[in-house]
C-alpha cells in the first residue's frame, strides 16, 4: 500500500473540485492513484467518514437552522405561486375579468367583393 502525503492529499482534492465536468476516475487516472483512494480523500476533505455514503457533508448537515429558514421561505414562495396561478385560472374562466379584452373586430379580414351590385328598377329621376 503506498502512502502519499497530506499535501498532495489535499492537492488532489483541489484539482478535483477546480474540475467541475471531470469524474473522480479521470483525475484519479490523471494523478496515478486508485478511484477509490481518491474518493476517500474527498470525503474526508468534506469531513464525512471515508466508506460512508452520505449524501451531504457532515458540516452542512450541522446547519438544520439554515436548512428550516430555506424551507419555510421555499413553502412561503410556493404559496404564493398557487395563489396567483388560482387567480389566473380564475380571471380566465371569466372573459369580462381580463385587464385588456382581445379586439374581436379590430383585425377582422372580410372575404368577397367590394362592391355589391344593387338593382333599382322601380326609382325613376
Amino acid at each position: 500500500m503506498k502512502h502519499h502525503p497530506a499535501e498532495f492529499k489535499a492537492d488532489a482534492v483541489a484539482l478535483y473540485r477546480s474540475r467541475p465536468g471531470a469524474t473522480i476516475k479521470s483525475v484519479a487516472a490523471d494523478l496515478g492513484v486508485n478511484t477509490e483512494t481518491l474518493r476517500n480523500w474527498i470525503r474526508s476533505a468534506d469531513g464525512r467518514r471515508p466508506g460512508s455514503h452520505s449524501t451531504q457533508p457532515a458540516a452542512s448537515q450541522a446547519s438544520g437552522g439554515d436548512v428550516q429558514a430555506e424551507l419555510a421561505a421555499a413553502r412561503k414562495r410556493i404559496r404564493e405561486l398557487e395563489e396567483a396561478l388560482s387567480e389566473l385560472a380564475r380571471r380566465l374562466e371569466s372573459p369580462r375579468l381580463l385587464e385588456d379584452p382581445p379586439p374581436y373586430r379590430q383585425n377582422a379580414v372580410l372575404r368577397g367583393p367590394r362592391h355589391l351590385p344593387i338593382a333599382c328598377d322601380g326609382i325613376r329621376p
